[in-house]
């Protein structure tokens, strides 16, 4: 599985389809879509580019923040066509 280190302290796990020009060696898939296994240290920021018209973020552990909201552990978010970071 490819891995990405795009931003200080972020590290990404291109599982399906492709994050920058880092490309997940499955595929072609019937249904186009990213899916990515991020980790972020403390105070690490990562910036996901959509290329679909919706998306949604699970915290595993630890806790995260979008720009409008913040996550805990096992808590999920959609985001829509509406520019949601």
């Amino acid at each position: 599985v490819p891995v990405v280190a795009p931003s200080p302290g972020a590290r990404a796990r291109v599982l399906a389809g492709a994050f920058g020009e880092t490309r997940s060696p499955l595929g072609p898939l019937l249904t186009p879509v990213t899916l990515l296994d991020v980790s972020l240290e403390p105070g690490a920021r990562l910036e996901v580019p959509l290329t679909t018209p919706s998306a949604f973020a699970f915290v595993l552990a630890g806790s995260g923040r979008t720009a409008s909201e913040a996550l805990a552990a096992h808590q999920a978010i959609a985001f829509g066509p509406a520019g949601d970071q």
